[in-house]
């Protein structure tokens, strides 16, 4: 996630990233205190957060559009 994304604070329902890209989120890496901890299969209800890391399954040309999306 890079800083100041409109997709901090938003649920994966909320923000439609297969809808819009094509992608389907597999994974979030959560960063926490101790180490990151990775949630594997997350719920639409899944907040995103400003440090978070998307696992996503798709092909590069879709994971641009992603990039594009997170940077808007």
């Amino acid at each position: 996630m890079p800083p100041g994304s409109v997709f901090h604070g938003k649920t994966l329902k909320e923000v439609e990233i297969p809808q819009r890209t094509g992608l389907i989120v597999i994974a979030i890496e959560k960063q926490s205190e101790n180490a990151p901890r990775l949630l594997y299969n997350p719920q639409s209800s899944t907040i995103i957060q400003e440090h978070d890391k998307l696992i996503v399954l798709g092909d590069n040309e879709r994971i641009g559009r992603l990039d594009k999306l997170l940077r808007e």
